[in-house]
């Protein structure tokens, strides 16, 4: 298991593959109530049993799918560079020509 601790939220994220939850897809059903009716009196039904990433927290510990903790990490970068990027617009650093390392004239 790999740690990420998020230091926006003060919570430990713990990566694992056990974490996904069960559903069941029934896109390949054409009337889904008939198909229900049907399953509870014992017929087969076209449904696939499938799992998704989930995330559960236990006792303060967020332990979540490594696909969702890639999305976070993304997230929290892109979170980061916007806000890098508001600094900047914010508070910009005025440049002066020796700073630039050419002339008035734009020659090195």
């Amino acid at each position: 298991m790999i740690g990420l601790h998020s230091d926006f939220a003060s919570v430990m994220i713990r990566e694992t593959m056990t974490a996904v939850e069960p559903f069941e897809d029934w896109s390949r059903v054409r009337s889904p109530s008939r198909a229900a009716r049907r399953l509870k009196q014992g017929h087969r039904q076209n449904i696939v049993h499938r799992y998704k990433p989930a995330a559960f927290q236990i006792n303060g510990v967020i332990y979540a799918h490594p696909e969702i903790v890639r999305e976070l990490r993304a997230n929290s970068a892109l979170e980061n560079s916007k806000a890098s990027l508001a600094d900047a617009t914010n508070n910009p650093v005025p440049l002066t020509l020796s700073d630039a390392g050419s002339d008035a004239e734009g020659r090195s």
